[in-house]
């Protein structure tokens, strides 16, 4: 009856009101949550508007750690967004050494 109530409330709303609603304490004989339906719960709750904030909040925080000057190094901020967001970029891309080695891959004679 409540997750009906939540799904028919307006976006920004479902974050709010699956946060105030009371959760039993976990106890042994409940079984793990799934994962794809957890997946999903953090899809739901990130809206377009939180996730434009966050984007900008990391944008910040990348800009501060790439153009301060820091004794030790940048600190360590860490990334806000969604789950998939948290975990390490993926890399398509081959890394190359320097643009000679580009060159070379994609066949140029010069490099």
């Amino acid at each position: 009856m409540i997750h009906s109530l939540i799904n028919n409330l307006p976006e920004g709303s479902r974050f709010r009101a699956a946060l105030a609603v009371d959760h039993p304490a976990k106890s042994e004989d409940q079984p793990e949550a799934d994962p794809r339906a957890e997946a999903i719960m953090d899809r739901m709750s990130w809206t377009l508007d939180r996730r434009l904030q966050a984007m900008e909040i990391n944008a910040i925080n990348l800009n501060t750690a790439v153009t301060g000057h820091w004794k030790d190094g940048p600190p360590d901020f860490p990334t806000i967004g969604p789950a998939d967001w948290q975990g390490p970029p993926a890399r398509s891309e081959p890394v190359y050494k320097d643009n000679f080695d580009l060159f070379r891959k994609m066949g140029w004679p010069s490099g």
